[in-house]
């Protein structure tokens, strides 16, 4: 399952479980200052969650930007530190903003669901090369790893909830035309089909759904276009 086509911020429980993956990168992993999960959605990068308000501002300086380490990170599935911010070249804008806002070095870890890169868990810190001993990096990876795993579950979850409201919504929409064809056979004495053809018939009229055509009849009692 892709997160292309949903932003995970909508989905019940997503961010409030992503929240909760960004509190326990700052409390476990040494040298965090501020952390933070991008998501790509189709329209945009987006913030779904974050603990420290700086995570929040360099998000948005790179979503503005239209590149960063973050952004780079959640597209190619390949991890970025940044080790001195006012030292790297990658992204000059965006490291001027971090480097002025006290954020000397960044590590984007990549998130990915269903085999895609879909986001990354940003990790930012007050001083020179924070992440560049294995053992914090191992131990950002650990968290990057379980938010992935959630992460993926949850949108599973969602996708399936979509799945059975646009199922009930088609039991919904099915009871009500077959309601709005009873209608039409009282009043004009006709069979199934041929109320069914009156319905069709109103909606290519009025250039509006059939569902809407028969709710409007069972409602009001009149039949649109005619």
């Amino acid at each position: 399952m892709s997160a292309e086509a949903i932003p995970p911020g909508d989905l019940p429980g997503v961010a409030a479980y992503l929240a909760a993956t960004t509190e326990l990168a700052v409390r476990l992993v040494p040298g965090v200052t501020a952390a933070s999960v991008t998501v790509l959605s189709a329209a945009q990068a987006q913030t779904p969650a974050f603990t420290g308000h700086l995570a929040f501002e360099l998000d948005q300086v790179q979503y503005e930007l239209g590149n960063g380490p973050c952004m780079h990170a959640a597209s190619t599935g390949s991890p970025v530190e940044i080790v001195d911010a006012r030292a790297d070249e990658r992204w000059p804008d965006y490291a001027g903003a971090a480097a002025a806002r006290g954020a000397r070095s960044s590590l984007s870890i990549p998130l990915s669901i269903a085999g895609e890169s879909t986001g990354a868990l940003n990790l930012y810190g007050e001083r020179v090369a924070a992440f560049t001993d294995e053992q914090v990096r191992r131990s950002a990876g650990s968290v990057g790893s379980a938010a992935a795993v959630g992460l993926t579950a949850l949108l599973d979850l969602a996708t399936a909830a979509d799945r059975a409201g646009n199922m009930e919504s088609a039991m919904v929409s099915r009871a009500v035309i077959e309601q709005a064809k009873g209608i039409i056979m009282e009043r004009r004495r006709v069979t199934a089909d041929a109320a069914f053809e009156v319905l069709r018939t109103a909606s290519q009229t009025t250039n509006r759904k059939l569902r809407d055509v028969a709710e409007h009849l069972v409602v009001s009692g009149e039949l649109l276009g005619q």
